[in-house]
């Protein structure tokens, strides 16, 4: 379209990854669009985690057999990990295809990854006798904290990074799509 035809029509400047919030965007920053570390959240989330949930669940898996109250709790570990897979990779594939209430998505997940953790860890407190339950709730309640670092990174760059507030919520340096006749 001519420049001319844009003035008509009322369009300052689009872009086809434009998130529709607000019916703008700040697609002229410098920090909008996919990379940096929304993109290795992103990466992370939908490729390297799954992998690594494969394995676990799989040592999981191994453990069967050995005390009826530790395979109760290695189902729901299982379960809760494919689950936090699935919603992971959702909150990943949200983000990177630039959709609307992505960034919502992805602090939804990380408040359930958290407190999935907290509740693994009063799990195996409460299912599991004995050794058992020395041994795994001591894994589980440094599975909090692991899960507690992440959480304060990831939620705090939601929060407060540039190329978020650009991408999804359009502040910074903004084009606006004017309706025709305005």
């Amino acid at each position: 379209m001519s420049d001319n035809t844009d003035e008509i029509l009322g369009i300052v400047s689009s872009s086809s990854n434009a998130p529709a919030q607000a019916g703008l965007a700040a697609v002229n920053s410098p920090y909008y669009g996919w990379g940096g570390w929304l993109a290795f959240f992103c990466i992370v989330q939908i490729f390297v985690q799954p992998l690594i949930l494969l394995v676990l669940c799989a040592a999981d898996g191994s453990a069967f057999g050995d005390n009826s109250s530790l395979d109760g709790f290695l189902i729901l570990e299982i379960l809760g990990m494919l689950g936090m897979g699935v919603f992971g990779v959702i909150a990943g594939i949200q983000l990177w295809r630039l959709r609307p209430g992505a960034v919502g998505i992805a602090k939804a997940y990380l408040v359930t990854a958290l407190v999935w953790s907290i509740l693994k860890a009063i799990l195996a407190f409460a299912m599991l006798e004995g050794s058992y339950q020395e041994a795994v709730g001591a894994q589980e309640m440094k599975g909090v904290l692991t899960t507690l670092i992440p959480f304060v990174i990831w939620l705090s760059y939601f929060n407060v990074s540039k190329r978020i507030k650009a991408t999804f919520f359009g502040e910074g340096e903004t084009i606006h799509i004017v309706p025709p006749g305005n």
